[in-house]
């Protein structure tokens, strides 16, 4: 505090500013300290720059596939491929629902795999689709 300053005094314009600019600044300080890592991890050659490029050569890497169009071919086979996914499942879902909401033999004998597959919850059952599955 400085000698003008008396106690219970409101703050002046410059610690105002400079709380307010330590504030703003604050969430960054993870997203700073990830980089750093990111890049003495491939610096050290933990990490080869095929399977983690630098920081700094991404920015070049995205206006390359942005400028070529082949950014926005890949969104495109994404996005088809998860039109394609959520059509079969809701197809496959809607006619075992009416199955199961039409006939009650069916409903007692799918109930007990519909609660299990329930109480585990969509994300747990990831690394179990991505083992089956594979991932590519």
């Amino acid at each position: 505090m400085t000698a003008l300053a008396v106690a219970g005094s409101p703050p002046t314009t410059l610690s105002r500013w400079r709380r307010g600019l330590r504030n703003a600044l604050r969430p960054a300080v993870p997203f700073v300290i990830l980089l750093i890592v990111w890049q003495a991890v491939v610096l050290l050659g933990l990490m080869p720059r095929t399977s983690l490029p630098l920081p700094q050569d991404l920015p070049s890497a995205f206006v390359s596939l942005v400028q070529d169009y082949s950014l926005l071919a890949h969104l495109l086979i994404t996005l088809q491929r998860v039109l394609v996914g959520a059509a079969i499942g809701m197809s496959v879902g809607l006619v075992l629902g009416a199955l199961l909401a039409l006939n009650r033999r069916v409903s007692d004998l799918f109930n007990p795999f519909i609660n299990y597959f329930q109480a585990v919850g969509e994300v747990g059952w990831l690394p179990v689709l991505i083992l089956w599955l594979g991932f590519n």
